[in-house]
């Protein structure tokens, strides 16, 4: 499916022709504030001193220049504590907000990405982020097609495992004012993309992130992170081993309270879904069961996709069963497709299960 990325052109960048990842036409502007003032030259030091007075008697405060003429923007100071008797001032530098905003820009970059029917913005503050947002369309090929062909406008979507908001954009676009997406997403670092990118979309009202973990019960657990930065996967929640069963040391833990779906629903935290995305790395048992109420229910979803690791793979199959859903599609990511092209077995791949009511199995792709 083809797509196109579009770039923030940085200030100060000349007008040459466009390149590959230019489109006349569709160029973002420069910031309206220009370059951003160069720091102001440090305070002159004498040669051969250090910039401290070392001639007074140990313990006597150091002589501190006079204050600068107040100016508009107040500039604040510190003072180190006193080492051997001697005292440091520390200045920070005078950059006013609005110069502190072009230079948190410089460092984010906005990219533009078409899945074929709608273009969503992406900011983009690492690589791992821009990959996600470069490979829309190609890394989950099957579930883009899903997302197009099942959501229709007033839907409620649940994305569980949100990450940094590539399929819930896609959704709300689809589910339009009457629709509501809810996107899950536990990672620190995750949550705040996605409200970034929720917000460069001007989503707010039909986007509900909710930060919480969902598991089979209620609790407190730890919820170790693999990666620290936005758009990393194979985070974990209670557990020391990713998806494919891989032990790791966690960079980062910290105490989070899970909860089910059912309760949400019950206290009317949330709406009950039609259509339902389980990504989360290796935790979808959980997950289902502690949605078996919603899943056997009056407002039962009409159609559900979980990503299917070894972990769990027949307890999801038996339990999607027994509340009376079968598998009616199945695919594969782009690296899932590449290892069946080399030769390995396809039960042995994680796989993107579509489950439904009817019993005909459609062939994947």
């Amino acid at each position: 499916m083809a797509q196109e990325i579009y770039r923030r052109k940085k200030p100060g960048e000349g007008d040459e022709a466009p390149g590959p990842t230019d489109k006349p036409g569709l160029e973002l502007p420069p910031h309206p504030l220009g370059k951003i003032p160069p720091p102001p030259p440090p305070l002159p030091v004498a040669a051969g001193t250090s910039g401290l007075d070392e001639s007074r008697a140990e313990g006597t405060p150091a002589a501190v220049p006079p204050p600068a003429a107040p100016t508009s923007t107040p500039v604040p100071t510190t003072t180190a504590a006193p080492t051997s008797g001697a005292s440091t001032v520390l200045t920070s530098t005078p950059l006013t907000d609005e110069a502190w905003r072009v230079r948190l820009e410089e460092l984010v970059e906005t990219v533009s990405v078409s899945d074929g029917k709608f273009t969503h913005r992406f900011r983009c503050a690492n690589p791992w982020e821009r990959m996600r947002a470069a490979t829309l369309a190609e890394k989950e090929e099957g579930t883009v097609r899903w997302i197009d062909e099942t959501l229709q406008p007033g839907d409620v979507f649940y994305d569980i495992g949100a990450n940094i908001g590539i399929y819930a954009l896609m959704a709300a676009a689809r589910v339009e004012d009457r629709g509501t997406v809810y996107a899950f997403e536990p990672h620190a670092a995750n949550v705040m993309a996605l409200l970034g990118n929720v917000a460069e979309n001007s989503l707010g009202s039909r986007v509900k992130v909710i930060a919480t973990p969902l598991a089979d019960v209620e609790g407190f657990a730890e919820f170790h992170y693999q990666r620290p930065e936005g758009g990393s996967s194979m985070s974990q929640l209670g557990e020391r081993r990713d998806a494919t069963e891989q032990p790791f040391e966690p960079c980062f833990s910290e105490w989070k309270f899970g909860a089910t779906v059912d309760r949400l629903i019950e206290r009317g935290a949330i709406h009950p879904p039609t259509v339902v995305k389980i990504d989360v790395d290796g935790n979808e048992l959980k997950v289902l069961q502690g949605m078996r109420q919603l899943l056997t229910g009056a407002s039962a979803p009409r159609s559900v996709q979980v990503e299917i690791h070894h972990r769990g793979k027949a307890e999801i199959l038996a339990l999607m069963a027994e509340c009376g859903y079968q598998v009616i599609d199945r695919h594969y990511t782009a690296m899932g497709k590449q290892l069946i092209a080399a030769g390995r077995d396809p039960e042995s791949i994680a796989c993107l299960a579509v489950f439904g009511r009817e019993s005909v199995v459609t062939p994947g792709n």
